[in-house]
């Protein structure tokens, strides 16, 4: 069965539970501007992706997704000329604790773009290699997984504010910017606004100094957004908000994967995930403004927020690690990573009847009062 327009009925229904999870909080003001659903015809992944393999994410593990915002019409011409990409959040999602995490990494941040000589400003990497590069580059920038990518252009940005009808924001002084090469006209006088889609996209591109006082008021936009979202009148209007942006949108996440993450997700609030961004300093090298960010503090965010991992640990759990894969030193050398972590390692040794067999998986035992409370197996 198909619409009007001849979309299959299926599709129409899964790109509304897609849109349903960026409402109750996998992604943010992109997610307004970032959000999905490639399940219409859309650029092959060969064309999009290059060779590049990206791994699927383990059952019940966290779920990392790169969200790009771009400044141009998604279509051929987003791969053939890719440009740069105006915004860039990774998404972290646990399906087991039903929690998110929402990490922007500002477009000036000063990294090393693979097959690229010099380092550059992260926003670069899109334009450079479309999708493909982009992942690569926060990838190892991270140092973490990127299962899935969403990308969207503004026009999607604006059709969702206009369909709930705007959102108020207040603005503390008057913001004026041009920039000819982009058609971008700003001028938002100061007050109380009800913003309708164009004064809106406006209001959260406007950058007045560095790209981290945007960044701030895009957070400050999307909690008004979330507000309304989630407000019983805007949730019947998932349809249409799926009707107007499905062509605004480009995903790798297939239609199953949506339809499990929406199961997942469902019942979480906009109090069920956080948003930060990476730390550092603004700073000028050869005259060109960037944002230089902070190594230690940087990854201690990534391990907490993305990998959640607590360097505090809990000091009252005590870990006995056994080596069952046969490789000389491996049980020492997770002892150490654990032991940094905070947790109190009691034993490090052989598994039991290893013998000559190896144990073809990884296994973390739970003991709660002497009895094995759970077990997760792990392919290794």
């Amino acid at each position: 069965m198909t619409d009007t327009q001849g979309r299959p009925r299926w599709q129409k229904i899964l790109i509304g539970i897609a849109l349903a999870i960026v409402f109750v909080g996998l992604f943010t003001v992109t997610a307004a501007y970032t959000f999905l659903s490639g399940l219409g015809p859309g650029v092959a992944d060969e064309e999009t992706l290059g060779a590049m393999e990206i791994p699927e994410p383990e059952p019940d593990s966290r779920i990392h997704i790169l969200v790009l915002g771009l400044d141009d019409p998604l279509g051929d011409g987003a791969t053939q000329n890719p440009t740069r990409s105006d915004t860039m959040i990774l998404a972290t999602f646990d399906p087991l604790t039903r929690e998110g995490n929402l990490v922007f990494i500002p477009r000036d941040t000063r990294v090393h773009i693979p097959e690229r000589p010099t380092m550059e400003k992260i926003n670069h990497a899109h334009a450079y290699g479309g999708v493909g590069r982009a992942i690569e580059t926060v990838k190892d920038f991270l140092d973490v997984p990127v299962h899935y990518y969403v990308r969207i252009d503004f026009q999607a940005f604006v059709e969702i504010i206009d369909v709930i009808g705007g959102v108020e924001m207040e603005v503390e002084r008057r913001m004026t910017y041009e920039d000819p090469t982009q058609d971008l006209y700003i001028d938002i006088p100061a007050g109380t606004h009800q913003m309708d889609g164009e004064t809106a996209l406006k209001y959260v591109r406007y950058r007045n100094g560095s790209d981290i006082d945007r960044i701030g008021r895009q957070k400050q936009f999307l909690e008004r957004l979330l507000a309304e979202l989630f407000s019983v009148a805007n949730v019947i209007r998932i349809p249409a908000l799926a009707e107007r942006i499905s062509a605004n949108v480009d995903t790798n996440m297939q239609p199953s994967r949506m339809v499990s993450l929406a199961r997942a997700a469902s019942g979480m609030s906009q109090e069920d995930f956080d948003m930060h961004m990476i730390p550092g300093t603004a700073d000028y090298i050869g005259g060109v403004s960037y944002w230089l960010h902070d190594d230690a503090a940087t990854r201690e965010l990534v391990e907490r927020e993305i990998l959640g991992i607590s360097h505090s640990g809990d000091h009252s759990i005590k870990v006995a690690v056994l080596n069952g894969g046969g490789i000389e030193g491996a049980a020492d050398t997770l002892a150490g990573r654990i032991s940094e972590l905070g947790y109190e390692v009691i034993h490090v040794g052989d598994a039991p009847d290893m013998g000559a067999d190896r144990y073809d998986e990884s296994r973390v035992t739970s003991y709660i009062d002497g009895n094995a409370d759970k077990v997760l197996v792990r392919t290794l």
